[in-house]
């Protein structure tokens, strides 16, 4: 079983990593002029001071990413690069689909591959491989796998909330919703109501036909992860009746990791690409494969 953690995430996460994700935005929105990107910075550095220091980092990502988009008037700075994510994932969903397809064990394979998607993160990496990852994924083995407890929670008729995360992964989060599917699992999907960073949207959601195999609903806001206290009644509802939940990525895994809300029953698929996260998940480093339960023990109150 693995350990409780005990390094809080908000000791881990240098403010660096924040201004890594400003200059990915602005990179993004086609601002590549060293003079208007430090522009933009300098702006930046006057509201640091004004940041939440007891907030999550999902909290305090929003807020900056927020910030550079008013700054550069510009809604969604990941927009095309959004739409290229998706382009590239659709591309490889029929070979994926084959390879879960003739496994012997296809829901553990296609949660492989719902894990490798997560390296789709435009906010930490300027560049992937997804097609090397995925073949990655298929044969490293998880440094934490949960899975014994998450298959006891799931069956025919029981209500699945799968929380999303970003676009081109979420293509692979759908070959994993049609497995848990065939075991009868009622699956609903959650996206974020506004453009923040490169996370899906309802729009993205339907581009690639999640539409079609699960009920997809925002979150009813936009930001990072999931903050609780910012969510719709009909995300709250989801989550609450649901009897077993999947949230991905590491955002996610930020803002839920040992909240009362996400219970026992919540369980984070995440590729870890953070050294800082790497050091809350006792035995992982960079590069691993996450299937993670929630440990409540560690309860925090919103």
């Amino acid at each position: 079983t693995t350990e409780i953690y005990t390094l809080s995430l908000h000791d881990a996460l240098p403010i660096s990593c924040y201004f890594k994700q400003a200059l990915s935005a602005i990179n993004k929105a086609g601002i590549h002029d060293e003079k208007e990107q430090v522009q933009v910075l300098f702006e930046l550095m006057k509201a640091i001071p004004n940041l939440d220091v007891f907030a999550s980092p999902a909290e305090v990502s929003t807020y900056v990413l927020q910030h550079v988009s008013e700054v550069l008037d510009i809604p969604d700075p990941f927009l095309k690069a959004k739409k290229e994510a998706n382009k590239i994932a659709m591309q490889l969903i029929g070979s994926v689909r084959e390879r879960i397809d003739s496994s012997e064990t296809p829901l553990f394979t296609a949660i492989r591959a719902a894990v490798a998607g997560n390296i789709v993160d435009l906010g930490i990496l300027e560049s992937y491989d997804l097609e090397g990852t995925l073949e990655e994924a298929f044969c490293s083995d998880f440094a934490v796998w949960d899975f014994e407890a998450f298959e006891k929670l799931i069956g025919p008729g029981k209500p699945l909330l799968y929380i999303g995360d970003n676009t081109g992964e979420i293509v692979f989060d759908k070959l994993l919703i049609e497995e848990l599917q065939k075991i009868g699992l009622v699956v609903t999907f959650a996206v974020k109501e506004e453009p923040i960073l490169n996370d899906a949207t309802m729009e993205d959601a339907i581009e690639v036909g999640m539409d079609k195999v699960a009920k997809v609903i925002t979150n009813g806001n936009g930001f990072m992860g999931t903050i609780v206290s910012e969510c719709s009644e009909e995300f709250l509802k989801a989550l609450d009746e649901s009897d077993v939940v999947i949230a991905k990525g590491q955002a996610n895994y930020e803002s839920l990791e040992g909240t009362k809300e996400a219970g026992e029953k919540t369980f984070f698929i995440l590729k870890i690409k953070c050294p800082f996260l790497a050091e809350t998940i006792p035995g992982t480093k960079m590069g691993d494969m996450v299937f993670l339960r929630n440990r409540v023990k560690k309860l925090k109150q919103h």
